[in-house]
């Protein structure tokens, strides 16, 4: 809410517009931040005594000098911490607005609220021992949203099947209930009490507007009883950049397909040898520690791979043109 003055109004322009002014406009508050709280003037003297020195070990490899070889790569090395520790301040400078943007865009990028005309789904999970017994559902206030299946159903068996790409999920397994909704009008006060046992929790839900409530409200240890272990989640769309280029939705989900590599790619305990399999085997077993690796960036939310891509580069740009060293 913080930011909501200064960034609001990004959250009623097109998706793509959004991140794309989110990853710029970190990409030149860090670089602008990184040039005023560093001394430019000891670090553009860095540089250019490390260009010097590297024309000067150039010769001296040449001429198979390993005592000048040695004294440069020293004094090299020693101009590098310098300019570690000098960077270091601008990064320092730094993370408290970027904390502020990106708690934000947590809050306010990683779903499509939904709209009028859309569809909502509400989802309970229970332990598994509940199964068959009654939960109902009253959402407040009435006329909002109006319900497609019945408010009161039995706890059924989870599938475990991730909502937002269809794939299994390796879990323990739970009951469930599943309530679907249509939004009637916009309200950013809906409250949906999900009743069990004679006990109720709450779900905060917003509609028809530029903001979505709690996607996922965790119900731990700390409420025994019925809810123990028990969460609710409304399960929205998430935006991805650039989906509606002709393309793109495959790209996303050959993406998406890389986030859910089989587990037996996981690193054994035993991988620290491979080599004692043979050549070629130690070549499958690095291919598969390569795609366990990727598969556990692609988990990342869709809008952080999206910022991530725009932020990075666009950073190394804007601190050549503002002469940043």
């Amino acid at each position: 809410k913080v930011m909501d003055p200064l960034m609001g109004w990004l959250l009623r322009v097109p998706y793509d517009v959004a991140i794309l002014v989110v990853g710029l406009s970190t990409s030149i508050l860090m670089a602008v931040l990184y040039k005023l709280a560093t001394n430019q003037d000891l670090l553009r003297r860095c540089k250019a005594d490390k260009v010097r020195l590297g024309q000067l070990r150039k010769q001296a490899k040449k001429a198979k000098d390993k005592k000048a070889v040695q004294n440069i790569d020293m004094t090299i090395g020693g101009i590098q911490l310098k300019k570690m520790v000098a960077e270091f301040k601008g990064l320092g400078a730094a993370i408290i607005p970027i904390m502020f943007v990106a708690s934000w865009a947590f809050e306010r990028l990683d779903f499509k609220p939904p709209q009028v005309g859309e569809d909502l789904t509400l989802k309970a999970t229970f332990a598994i021992e509940t199964k068959g017994e009654p939960a109902w559902v009253v959402v407040q206030p009435q006329g909002k949203i109006e319900p497609l299946t019945p408010t009161m159903q039995p706890i059924v068996e989870d599938p475990n099947i991730d909502p937002y790409n269809g794939q299994k999920i390796e879990a323990g397994q739970n009951g469930m209930v599943e309530w679907k909704f249509r939004v009637k009008e916009p309200c950013d006060n809906l409250t949906a009490r999900i009743c069990y046992r004679g006990k109720a929790t709450v779900h905060n839900l917003k509609v028809g507007g530029p903001h979505y409530g709690d996607s996922i409200v965790v119900y731990g240890a700390d409420n025994p009883g019925p809810w123990m272990n028990c969460s609710t989640m409304a399960m929205m769309t998430q935006p991805r950049l650039l989906e509606h280029v002709p393309g793109m939705t495959w790209a996303w989900k050959k993406w998406q397909w890389i986030a859910n590599i089989p587990q037996h790619t996981e690193p054994s305990e035993g991988w620290q040898a491979p080599w004692r399999a043979g050549c070629w085997k130690m070549a499958w077993h690095y291919v598969l520690m390569t795609l366990w690796g990727i598969s556990r960036i692609a988990w990342l939310p869709p809008w952080i791979m999206a910022y991530i891509i725009i932020c990075a580069p666009s950073m190394f740009l804007v601190r050549w043109l503002i002469r940043a060293y």
